[in-house]
């Protein structure tokens, strides 16, 4: 079985191989639906490197075909993928979804369906959002316009909180979305309770929490971020790593994605390469359909 597949190594290209490499356990399926967003917008803007050549893709729906383990009711199932696991992050260092067939960990298994929605593809990224949005406490600076940063403020409105996101991108969908968002740090008021990471930038944190002094920072590994810059203001501060996606609240979950939906493109294509012209992805990206 031929795996063709648009992979990052510096460019972008399409790469083929006669064979597709299933590990034991790993579920051998065809991609459906391919979510490309913001992850693989901070591999093409160098926010963040890959460790290595990776398969673009970092979200979105499969049609099992077999297992290699003893679990074999997802055969002929439909499964949703998430882009987190003990293993690591696809589309940064565990190969993503952006390929004719994939091998994916049983542990990447968002949801099984038995049918099959475009938009099913970026639940694991909303679901990931209202996870952090449930650690969020009072006025909370999410760092961030992707997807899972306008989940997290959508969430945090809606449980009372008084999120403001905090980038240059996506103002006009942010103003549409009736949400605050600062551009700059001198338009962030000086109480902030919670702060959220979701995206890349140590340099951002350094110039925020020179400040800030939140009593509480949450921290998305999808935001890649390995240290913080403490000072010694914020020997008080709860530091909370939500390094899971769970679908924990379900109805907030299909709610949000109704919302943000309208937001995010789904484009079909005959053949893979095609994908190739519509890197980097747009504000909140694209659900890509292979026929």
């Amino acid at each position: 079985m031929r795996q063709r597949s648009i992979v990052f190594d510096g460019t972008v290209k399409l790469h083929e191989l006669p064979f597709i490499e299933v590990e034991h356990g790993d579920i051998l399926a065809k991609t459906v639906f391919v979510y490309v967003g913001q992850i693989e917008r901070n591999i093409m803007n160098h926010s963040i490197t890959p460790p290595g050549r990776i398969i673009l893709g970092a979200s979105g729906v499969v049609k099992a075909i077999e297992t290699s383990g003893s679990n074999t009711s997802v055969t002929g199932r439909y499964i949703t993928i998430s882009p987190l696991s003990r293993h690591g992050v696809l589309a940064y260092n565990v190969n993503g979804l952006l390929a004719d067939y994939v091998s994916v960990k049983p542990e990447h298994v968002f949801e099984e369906s038995l049918n099959a929605n475009p938009y099913t593809a970026v639940k694991p990224f909303i679901a990931h959002g209202i996870e952090l949005g449930v650690e969020a406490e009072g006025v909370t600076l999410i760092v961030g316009c992707n997807i899972t940063a306008f989940s997290t403020a959508l969430f945090t409105r809606r449980s009372n909180g008084e999120p403001i996101l905090y980038c240059r991108d996506s103002t006009r969908l942010a103003q549409y979305l009736g949400l605050n968002i600062a551009s700059h740090v001198s338009n962030i008021p000086s109480r902030i309770n919670t702060l959220v990471l979701t995206e890349p930038g140590a340099d951002i944190y350094y110039r925020l929490l020179k400040e800030i002094t939140p009593q509480k920072i949450v921290i998305s590994p999808l935001s890649f971020t390995t240290w913080i810059p403490i000072n010694h203001r914020l020997e008080k501060t709860v530091i909370t790593y939500k390094n899971t996606i769970r679908n924990t609240n379900p109805g907030a979950t299909e709610s949000i994605l109704h919302e943000l939906s309208r937001f995010v493109k789904i484009i079909e294509i005959g053949d893979i390469e095609k994908t190739i012209g519509l890197l980097p992805p747009k504000e909140l990206g694209s659900i890509i359909v292979l026929k």
